[in-house]
């Protein structure tokens, strides 16, 4: 068999399987186009392996007539499926095309006019018959309509990009890898003595025009061809080489050896080759996607819904360099999809949203890999218009459920998304999907936290308002019981003036009638400025901020000194002795916050303790008890280095346990009405100064009848 002979048979057996791939697979008018293209490649190929074989002129002559009678449609089926690829009518030329076919055909079975005469033995090995005039106008009619082919090709990529722009390029170069191959099996029909090797190339041709057409995850054109050409040359050697030294050595048993050793090693070498040569060509392409998948890890750390989504499609498009991306979300409470983020040129393109019963949309929920644009059916394509063209769609799905979906637009350098896109991009899609997941969580965490923020606001605002309304009941109260006591001792005077009340008797009942009133009076001023207490106190849980809030250290004696001399001013103490304030230990210690914070949490405190001893005093103890009892208030001060605890302990009346859960309330006072110094807020405003404006806690410890312990933590300067 000589090498010319084995070019035929390996197009032939190539052609036939794409025949069958087409008629099983192919579902479009343009699948059974290519078939009849492959049926002409497949009757080439026959006739050039009888031509390659034949051992005598006549046999040799009928070989090259064969090919010649499939070699005729090549040309009119190759413009026949560029013009349905691109979607233009010619059908005068399509029918042109043919017809010359189907007259060459006619004048070879009726033998009218001979195409090929003068025959001649060439390379030791092949009967070649010379060209007659009829023959190079075939030729000549052939070349034309492959021009055409060409041009129409050259058209339809000025206007497109992405899939079908890379679909055409295959079909282009693939196109003439095959003639030119093709063509070299002329040569020596017009005079040009040289070895048709070039003849591989039309099943090469026809293997990468049938992927284009038929397969849509399309390689680069360029790994295609690296690829074509690391194939032929590795596979030349290992088919050439034996059957070059069995030719020339006549040892037929170690040529065949030979091939078995090299077609077992071929495989490796040519996925060696092409390994190296792909991280050559898609360096870039894997650079992007390396840097996608780095950056895909780091989606899940982010918790802000806008910030992910924007990231994301500003890398995709600056990474991946297209036109624009876009990001689209579930809206199911709307039943519909709505674009959350865009980057680039799509602005005019893509919609605002997609509604549920859009038939992208039902189209996308049967799909959970990336697609692309051509993939999807016509229906789906036409509803989106013709303004909407996209390179990839991904779908973000967890268990199921379909979160939202990203648009790319097509490659600035028209390249296309190739099967290692399509595996990078399903990757990010299931790590947006945990992030996006992960954000959605974090919203409806932070909604019930709002929730629970607006309930407790609402539960504060409850109990000022009842705290506030008892104040001012009581005030009124207050008011009212002064005005009637004053009422009834002016009634009470004019009756017993009215009897005749004279002299020094009348004076002195005047006299004491004015006490009375002043005595009331005095009342109604003191009940005046506990309800400006009380209103000043709303004001101040309304407007207090934590601005102006100036840090430094201090020590923490001098504010309780400070608390000590105004409780004693308060109070009108005169005698040290009865405010027993000690420090237990930490006098010296230095602290870090708010001078002015700090000292009014301390006083506060202070202030409820000594009220809460001298409660216990008034109303709770007798006798024996009373006069044995003695007060304290206990000062503790303890530091390490994270942290300041300042405990306040009384022996006081103590807390209730009733009482325990609205000792920080608003306005809320546990004091007797006639007592109470304050508004009530006083330990509102200690919780809020120390866990709010200095990031401390709070809390305290009380019994009953045996006092309070108060318990301040404040951090230290390094982790303030």
């Amino acid at each position: 068999m000589t090498l010319f002979a084995l070019s035929g048979l390996f197009i032939a057996v190539t052609a036939l399987t794409l025949i069958l791939i087409l008629v099983i697979y192919g579902r479009k008018r343009l699948h059974l186009i290519w078939a009849f293209f492959n049926l002409s490649v497949f009757t080439w190929g026959i006739g050039t392996f009888v031509a390659g074989n034949a051992t005598t002129p006549q046999l040799a002559l009928f070989g090259w007539q064969l090919s010649l009678m499939g070699g005729v449609f090549i040309a009119p089926s190759f413009y026949h499926t560029v013009c349905t690829f691109c979607g233009i009518e010619r059908r005068k030329l399509i029918i042109f095309g043919y017809s010359i076919g189907i007259i060459t055909e006619i004048l070879f079975i009726f033998k009218k006019v001979i195409l090929l005469d003068n025959w001649t033995f060439l390379f030791n090995s092949i009967y070649y018959f010379k060209g007659t005039i009829f023959y190079f106008v075939i030729m000549l009619c052939w070349g034309g309509i492959v021009a055409l082919s060409y041009l129409e090709l050259f058209r339809f990529q000025k206007i497109n990009k992405g899939r079908q722009y890379m679909q055409a390029l295959y079909l282009g170069y693939s196109a003439l890898f095959g003639f030119i191959g093709g063509a070299s099996a002329h040569l020596p029909s017009v005079g040009l003595n040289i070895y048709p090797y070039g003849n591989f190339g039309v099943a090469i041709y026809a293997i990468i025009g049938t992927y284009a057409i038929l397969r849509l995850h399309l390689l680069d054109i360029k790994v295609a061809f690296t690829r074509a050409g690391i194939f032929l040359c590795v596979y030349a050697f290992i088919l050439g080489f034996p059957f070059y030294f069995g030719y020339k050595t006549n040892l037929w048993i170690w040529s065949t050896v030979f091939m078995a050793i090299l077609a077992t090693v071929g495989p490796l070498i040519y996925n060696f080759l092409t390994r190296k040569a792909e991280n050559v060509i898609l360096a870039e392409q894997k650079r992007y996607q390396a840097f996608l998948l780095k950056a895909s890890d780091g989606m899940v750390h982010e918790p802000d819904m806008d910030k992910l989504l924007n990231l994301t499609v500003y890398l995709i498009k600056r990474a991946v360099r297209t036109d624009y991306a876009a990001a689209y979300l579930n809206d199911a409470g709307e039943n519909k999809y709505v674009l959350k983020a865009l980057r680039g040129s799509g602005r005019q393109v893509v919609p605002p949203e997609f509604s549920y019963d859009h038939p992208f949309i039902k189209y996308l929920e049967t799909r959970e890999e990336p697609f692309i644009y051509e993939e999807m059916p016509d229906n789906i394509r036409d509803s989106l218009g013709n303004d909407v063209k996209f390179g990839l769609v991904v779908p973000s799905i967890i268990k199921g459920s379909y979160l939202g979906f990203l648009i790319m637009g097509q490659k600035k350098n028209r390249t296309l998304f190739t099967e290692d896109d399509i595996k990078t991009f399903k990757i990010l899609s299931n790590n947006a999907s945990m992030a996006v997941v992960n954000c959605l969580q974090t919203d409806r965490i932070k909604k019930d936290q709002e929730i629970l923020l607006n309930s407790e606001k609402l539960a504060l605002i409850g109990g000022m308002a009842a705290g506030t309304a008892h104040q001012f009941n009581n005030r009124l109260n207050a008011f009212v019981l002064a005005a009637n006591s004053i009422q009834m001792l002016i009634e009470d005077f004019l009756a017993e003036t009215g009897e005749g009340l004279i002299g020094k008797e009348f004076m002195h009942k005047l006299h004491k009638l004015f006490d009375d009133i002043n005595e009331f009076l005095e009342k109604i001023i003191w009940n005046v400025r506990r309800t400006e207490e009380i209103i000043r106190g709303v004001m101040n849980v309304s407007l207090f901020r934590a601005e102006g809030i100036t840090m430094s250290e201090f020590k923490i004696a001098e504010l309780i000194d400070q608390a000590a001399r105004m409780l004693r001013e308060k109070h009108k103490i005169k005698d040290e002795d009865e405010l027993p304030i000690t420090i237990v230990s930490g006098k010296d210690e230095i602290i870090y916050g708010d001078r002015l914070l700090i000292f009014e949490s301390i006083y506060n405190t202070i202030d409820n303790s000594y009220e809460a001893i001298e409660e216990k005093i008034l109303y709770k103890l007798e006798g024996d008890e009373r006069k044995n009892f003695k007060p304290e208030i206990k000062i503790r001060v303890i530091q390490d280095d994270t942290e300041t605890k300042i405990e306040v302990a009384d022996n006081g009346v103590g807390i209730k346990d009733e009482n325990r859960k609205r000792v920080f309330a608003p306005f809320y006072t546990t004091k007797p009405s006639s007592k109470a110094s304050g508004s009530g807020i006083g330990t509102y405003f200690v919780k809020r100064n120390i866990e709010e404006f200095h990031k401390g806690k709070v809390w305290f410890e009380s019994e009953d009848m045996k006092g309070t312990t108060f318990y301040f933590v404040l951090p230290r300067k390094a982790k303030a």
